[in-house]
């Protein structure tokens, strides 16, 4: 049973594919850590808290090409946490900036 070079060419993107499934897995994983670490750190400093938000936002994105279901859910979840939190951080420094101007 030899395979033909067609067949061996036909095997390889569907490799090349399931082995780049796994990088889009990784990152919605690593997206959704990143927002839920950014939601805890927020207490204590908001500098870090801030920064992870906007590495869960840019890990996440990429994570809407993973294979499964679940973990495409899993990057929509990360991608809104972070995008809220960073909603209240805009609207907190603008209000804070605007009470700061009108003194």
């Amino acid at each position: 049973m030899s395979t033909t070079p067609q067949e061996k060419s036909q095997d390889q993107p569907a490799q090349e594919q399931k082995a780049a499934s796994w990088v889009w897995t990784l990152m919605s994983v690593a997206g959704a850590v990143a927002a839920v670490g950014a939601w805890c750190v927020m207490m204590n400093s908001e500098k870090i808290s801030f920064w992870c938000a906007v590495a869960a936002l840019l890990l996440s994105c990429p994570g809407l090409k993973s294979a499964g279901r679940g973990w495409r859910n899993l990057s929509v979840t990360a991608i809104i946490a972070s995008g809220v939190l960073l909603l209240v951080y805009g609207i907190f420094w603008g209000a804070i900036f605007f009470t700061l101007k009108s003194l």
